[in-house]
């Protein structure tokens, strides 16, 4: 039946705008040009994950038709693993170049969105692997549990927004949109890990040993006040570099999968 992606995409576009909506009520038209600003990059990052599941799904799909537990268990803990791994690295820069970056993007009279930008950044560590998770669970037909965490998740939060936003402003929506998200991405990996057992975490060494040579040397750059292009480009550099030398196979597992 349609009907469930047609309410899991009207609460998708509810969860994404309520927090514009009930700042406006409580603040006025500079606070929401801030949380745009920090909003909208982050917006752009949830694109990457969804490349992945995309291509991801069909494969899924037939998998779980064919019976085929194992290979499926495979595809889903090294696409979850690739997610987190690539969530890890853009999340830490962003955390150590957020002013810059805002600055970069918006102009200097948007700076005063970087905490906001700041704590959205840590969404990346529960929606990019949420992203896999959920096709997983479309996968399986089990689009109810999705709508449930949604509609919890949209509640949530409001209620959140309401109490947070008077007090914190634009950090209080974003704190409240990252608890959001981790009750929604919480919900669902615990509901898929009652369908199939999977892991992750023993996929993640070299990746994390990666991300933090990357964040150490990002940090250098900061302090330095390298120009923050600059900053990315070598940041990114340094991760790509260290995951070879450390002969990381995950991302060419995945695409052989992707590709077979």
């Amino acid at each position: 039946a349609a009907w469930p992606f047609a309410i899991m995409g009207l609460l998708g576009g509810f969860m994404i705008n309520i927090d514009t909506v009930i700042l406006g009520w409580f603040k006025g038209s500079h606070e929401l040009g801030l949380y745009a600003a920090a909003y909208r990059p982050v917006l752009l990052f949830y694109v990457i994950p969804a490349f992945l599941s995309t291509s991801l799904f069909p494969i899924m799909s037939r998998l779980i038709q064919e019976n085929k537990a194992e290979e499926m268990k495979k595809i889903l803990q090294k696409s979850l693993a690739l997610v987190l791994g690539v969530a890890l690295p853009i999340a830490l820069g962003g955390l150590i170049v957020a002013k810059p970056f805002i600055t970069l993007l918006f102009g200097s009279e948007y700076s005063d969105a970087s905490p906001a930008f700041q704590i959205l950044m840590f969404t990346l560590f529960f929606v990019f692997p949420g992203t896999i998770i959920s096709n997983a669970i479309f996968a399986y037909d089990r689009q109810r549990l999705f709508i449930f965490s949604m509609a919890g998740g949209a509640i949530l939060n409001i209620v959140l927004d309401i109490l947070l936003i008077p007090s914190y402003s634009i950090v209080g929506s974003a704190v409240a949109t990252l608890i959001s998200q981790i009750f929604i991405n919480g919900y669902n990996w615990y509901q898929l890990k009652k369908i199939i057992s999977f892991t992750v975490l023993n996929n993640l060494g070299k990746v994390s040993i990666s991300a933090l040579a990357m964040a150490g040397i990002v940090i250098l750059l900061a302090v330095l006040n390298t120009p923050v292009i600059i900053t990315v480009i070598i940041g990114a550099l340094v991760f790509l570099v260290s995951l070879i030398i450390l002969k990381e196979p995950l991302l060419f597992e995945v695409r052989s999968i992707i590709w077979r």
